[in-house]
């Protein structure tokens, strides 16, 4: 009888092989109440699939798979791109020194406790997806020395309470840390992608990272200001938009104080507006023409 997974999904996120129990395939069906034996008959044939699929295929599918408890990835080598989407992890994942080349797709996957991101190099060397995965235990998940720069977070659950981030390499934008998804997503998208980052701000607030948090904190500030509303609608003229996102309230909060996040700014403002008072009050146009300064009429020692 063929896994039961083929018939919930069409191709190419079935699969076509044989039932092995509970009407699924050994890659699909549940690892819960697993024995000993058949943890083993499933490592075994999963690394034969990779090998079949690192020869044969495109793109490595393990969609939809189901690993074990304490399943190691270590210093594996993925050359081509690989999809676990819809994937789910137990406990204790690991996936440290593993190479991931040419993209990685976490889409919808879910993780139990303690899994592992580390490398001391680039373990994501390529796109990765993490949208709509679920973290369910995230205060035990790690990303140590991390390429996260072409991460993609979108609807990730629970990434405000991970465990550790930690020396990881973010996207760069204007000098400032950001996120993958602020240089891809669509505009109506912007209001997620904020969301994105006010998570990641707290995170790091409650590590007590409070410089890296500002950058997170300024990312979700230009997210809103993107995602400008007039009267609750979204402007989709492109020229009205482009006005009135640099016109708002949080425009110019940005203008004065980059969002709180620059002392500089402020103090250059109170200098450039005493300085235009001071010349409009004092100019010397106004001593020609009699500006009265304590009383005192400059016209008359021009007649004098």
């Amino acid at each position: 009888m063929v896994c039961k997974y083929s018939i919930k999904f069409p191709k190419p996120y079935g699969c076509g092989r044989r039932e092995y129990k509970d009407r699924y395939c050994i890659f699909h069906c549940d690892k819960e109440n697993f024995e000993s034996e058949e943890i083993e008959e499933f490592n075994e044939k999963f690394w034969k699939e990779y090998e079949k699929q690192r020869k044969r295929e495109a793109v490595f599918n393990f969609i939809g798979f189901k690993f074990p408890d304490n399943f190691s990835f270590i210093k594996i080598k993925f050359e081509k791109p690989v999809n676990f989407e819809r994937a789910t992890f137990g406990d204790g994942a690991n996936f440290q020194s593993v190479t991931f080349g040419d993209g990685a797709y976490f889409r919808g996957a879910t993780f139990g406790s303690e899994a592992y991101y580390r490398d001391e190099n680039d373990l994501f060397m390529g796109r990765v997806d993490f949208s709509y995965t679920n973290f369910e235990y995230p205060d035990t998940i790690e990303f140590v020395d991390v390429n996260l720069s072409k991460a993609k977070f979108l609807h990730c659950l629970n990434i405000d309470k991970i465990g550790r981030f930690e020396k990881i390499k973010w996207a760069k934008k204007g000098g400032r840390k950001a996120v993958y998804d602020e240089s891809t997503v669509m505009r109506q998208d912007c209001e997620y992608v904020a969301e994105i980052y006010r998570k990641l701000r707290l995170n790091y607030e409650k590590n007590l990272r409070f410089s890296e948090a500002g950058d997170f904190y300024i990312g979700e500030m230009e997210m809103r200001r993107k995602s400008v509303k007039l009267v609750g609608r979204e402007i989709k003229n492109k020229i009205l938009n482009l006005i009135f996102r640099n016109i708002s309230l949080i425009a110019w909060y940005r203008n004065f104080s980059y969002y709180g996040e620059n002392y500089f700014l402020p103090v250059v403002w109170m200098f450039l507006i005493t300085l235009v008072f001071a010349f409009y009050y004092y100019s010397p146009g106004d001593f020609f023409t009699g500006f009265d300064i304590h009383g005192i009429c400059t016209s008359h020692f021009l007649e004098s």
